[in-house]
């Protein structure tokens, strides 16, 4: 019998490099935000901790869903951050809360659904199938 082998295709360096770096930013993002959650919840110490832990609990399994979605899943977790990073736009109306809060998670976002879309494995966007003829 003939065995023709076809090479797996693996991801180009840049490929590996750009979905590396926008995991990094998701991770001191988070990192971020975790540490925040926590310095903030531990610090409100008037509402008891009974009444501040399940909100500080509630932010941290969030956020890592969060992360493991645009980790696991990157053009989804892209769309869920910006549609947040717009949500926090509208709910804060000032120039500079928006370059704080809603300006990381457009970027990264963006970056997410770029990497998710065009770095593939096989490095190349899906081709539309639209058009050509059956063999």
């Amino acid at each position: 019998m003939n065995s023709i082998e076809t090479p797996v295709p693996t991801k180009p360096r840049f490929a590996m490099v750009a979905s590396w770096l926008v995991r990094s930013g998701l991770i001191l993002w988070g990192g971020f935000w975790a540490f925040f959650v926590i310095a903030a919840g531990s610090t409100d110490m008037r509402a008891g901790l009974p009444n501040t832990l399940p909100v500080i609990i509630a932010w941290l399994v969030s956020l890592t869903m969060l992360i493991v979605v645009a980790w696991r899943w990157p053009r989804v977790g892209g769309l869920i951050l910006i549609a947040a990073a717009a949500a926090s736009a509208l709910y804060f109306r000032y120039p500079n809360t928006w370059v704080l809060l809603s300006l990381p998670p457009a970027i990264l976002g963006v970056a997410n659904v770029l990497v998710g879309s065009c770095c593939r494995k096989g490095g190349k966007p899906p081709v539309s199938q639209a058009g050509r003829m059956p063999r």
